[in-house]
């Protein structure tokens, strides 16, 4: 989180799940970390999923033990048709804006392919001074 520590007061970073089709555990997956977000691990769920070295239905549920999470809430959060619509509504949301792949970054609106930390720094400082520019 190298951009948050650069930006602390300025960036917000908003994260759609886009489970990748024809992966077997990318929507268990996504559905796991949706439901982690209902106990507020969100993030630490999403590092560990991707930090995993293979991703399997075993792994999500010790992931989700690991990080304390209430397991028969998790559970009940993770089938439930509230975050079933939330994830449906992050796939249709990047696909209506062009997303076909992961990661895809956007900073304010505008896709970015270099995502070179120091190309996203300077794109976050220039919307910033954008910003600043436009609310004179």
């Amino acid at each position: 989180m190298a951009l948050l520590d650069a930006f602390p007061e300025k960036l917000k970073i908003v994260y759609k799940n886009f489970p990748i089709r024809g992966h077997q555990f990318a929507v268990p997956a996504a559905l796991a970390a949706l439901a982690a977000s209902k106990q507020g691990k969100f993030w630490p769920f999403h590092d560990e999923l991707f930090a995993s070295a293979k991703l399997d239905y075993s792994t999500i549920d010790e992931i989700a033990k690991k990080l304390g999470l209430d397991m028969e809430k998790y559970r009940k959060d993770r089938n439930s048709s509230e975050v079933q619509e939330l994830l449906r509504r992050d796939f249709n949301e990047a696909r209506r804006i062009g997303v076909h792949g992961t990661p895809t970054l956007f900073i304010n609106g505008q896709r970015v392919r270099d995502k070179g930390i120091d190309v996203l720094k300077r794109l976050i400082r220039a919307a910033i001074d954008e910003k600043k520019a436009n609310t004179r």
